[in-house]
């Protein structure tokens, strides 16, 4: 390869040589500074001045063979340095590499779980919804079959007791009937005999024991007409009387299965109530463990990002 070689005059221990090379003037100059340099330091020893010309130039020489090897270990130590430095660079880069990308599936991670947590929410949501639903179905269902069944209930006790009612309204009835017939039998037969008696009695004074007679019957039929017309008031006021009982019976029974169905639709309502306030605390809970999940990850990495931050400034 060719090249231009340089020329220059440099001044070395008071005399003046020209030296050519590939370098540069200032670079020769350098070069004389330094042999300048080193044998002031040498002419500086006390003595040296006092040995042989051949034997300072070889201490001369030794002096500058002693900095080449000096700066030769120097350049060696920095090349080692550099190396160690340039493979550490890379095992930081390497490093911050893997954190990067350990970052961005921590991203991907965080936005999958925010998008999990999207999802599970409107998921929650619509369970939530449905939950209601079905639990306002099943209040109505349970309301209405409540309320049926304690209808049937009612009315069933209601025919039974309207049964009871009539079965003794009509027991007392026959009762009142037979007293009647067995009344009016003894009246006919207590007629049957008086009759037998005016008669025998007419025989022995006819015209006076008839008027007694007919007056005697007409007292006695007026009698049981009165006796038979008191039974019937009678009944007919215990008739009226066990309606009335009847009837109130029967207020008595609405108002209590109004109150009935009142008291369970209120626990119904407290029940749905309490089931959407363990539904929200249950939604509350799982978004507070995937916060804190996600804090403690993002805590974890900016850890692990400080610690190779300071191993980089460390290096």
């Amino acid at each position: 390869m060719d090249y231009k070689k340089n020329y220059a005059e440099v001044l070395i221990d008071g005399k003046v040589y020209t030296l050519g090379g590939a370098e540069d003037a200032g670079y020769f100059q350098q070069v004389a500074a330094y042999v300048n340099r080193k044998l002031g330091e040498l002419r500086s020893h006390p003595g040296f001045m006092k040995q042989k010309e051949d034997y300072q130039l070889v201490m001369l020489e030794i002096n500058m063979a002693d900095d080449y090897f000096k700066a030769q270990e120097t350049a060696d130590q920095l090349k080692r340095q550099k190396e160690d430095s340039e493979r550490d660079i890379y095992g930081i880069k390497h490093e911050l590499i893997n954190a990067q990308m350990k970052l961005e599936e921590a991203q991907t991670q965080i936005q999958e779980l925010e998008s999990t947590l999207q999802e599970k929410s409107r998921q929650l949501k619509t369970m939530s919804g449905q939950v209601e639903e079905q639990a306002a179905k099943l209040a109505e269902e349970l309301a209405v079959r409540k309320t049926a069944e304690l209808k049937s209930q009612q009315e069933e006790e209601l025919a039974a007791k309207e049964q009871e009612y009539q079965e003794a309204l009509q027991a007392e009835r026959t009762a009142r009937e037979e007293g009647l017939r067995a009344k009016e039998k003894e009246y006919q037969e207590t007629l049957q005999a008086k009759q037998q008696e005016y008669e025998e009695a007419l025989q022995n004074g006819q015209s006076a024991c008839e008027e007694e007679l007919q007056t005697k019957v007409k007292k006695y039929e007026e009698a049981l007409q009165a006796e038979q017309m008191a039974r019937e008031e009678a009944l007919q006021a215990k008739e009226q009387e066990y309606q009335e009982a009847l009837q109130a019976k029967q207020s008595a029974h609405e108002e209590e299965l109004q109150i009935r169905s009142r008291e369970l639709q209120d626990a119904i309502k407290a029940e749905q109530e309490a089931r959407e306030e363990a539904l929200q605390a249950r939604e509350k809970e799982y978004e507070e463990a995937l916060h804190a999940e996600q804090a403690a990850f993002e805590e974890k990495l900016q850890a692990r990002e400080a610690e190779l931050q300071e191993k980089l400034q460390a290096r």
